[in-house]
């Protein structure tokens, strides 16, 4: 038990306080507002926030907290804590998880991915792989930043759950399998692909 409302704990880091809760209804959706001009949409549930430091990203455009923080964004030691009012749509979460990896100077792995498909990367004394897991329904083609090598080709008949690649550099040139392409199909889920740069 924290008091002090809510979020108690993390208020300082917040820079903020939670007055209210108001979830919204089975289908009810309210507007998010930027300062550009641009509107989204959210749902399942809203809060009053009382910034307290913390500055307003975008804002509650209708619905009973209109005009209302809906996103905020706060200055904390050496970095920014970032906080939703609401559940924003699909698109608009991206694009919100996109400000917040520019404004933390976070690059992705494989960047232009096609939606559902997850890029990361792990290296070892045996070499750098990155893996594509494509957490969808269909295949779809990754276009790759430069040659990359498929070292656990598909077994004929046979459905693989992991894939991966390794990178044709210092001692894996030895022992990678011998294609190599700057383009990618990912199977679907749950085959994964690891590759690496040549």
């Amino acid at each position: 038990m924290h008091l002090g409302g809510y979020p108690a704990p993390l208020r300082e880091v917040l820079g903020l306080r939670v007055e209210e809760f108001w979830p919204l209804s089975e289908k009810e959706t309210v507007d998010v507002r930027h300062p550009d001009g641009t509107v989204g949409r959210a749902d399942l549930w809203s809060e009053a926030v009382v910034p307290e430091g913390a500055d307003v990203v975008a804002e509650f455009g209708s619905g009973h907290l209109a005009g209302r923080p809906a996103v905020t964004r706060h200055s904390f030691g050496e970095g920014h804590a970032w906080y939703l009012a609401t559940r924003l749509a699909p698109g608009a979460m991206r694009a919100l998880i996109d400000d917040v990896c520019r404004t933390a100077s976070v690059a992705p792995v494989l960047p232009g991915l096609p939606e559902h498909v997850q890029a990361a990367v792990r290296e070892g004394d045996g070499g750098r792989f990155v893996f594509l897991l494509n957490h969808g329904r269909d295949e779809v083609d990754v276009v790759l930043p430069g040659p990359m090598t498929d070292v656990l080709p598909p077994r004929c008949g046979r459905r693989r759950s992991r894939h991966a690649a390794r990178s044709r550099s210092s001692r894996t040139d030895r022992t990678v399998d011998r294609r190599s392409s700057r383009r990618h199909r990912c199977r679907r889920n749950p085959r994964d692909v690891g590759c690496t740069p040549r």
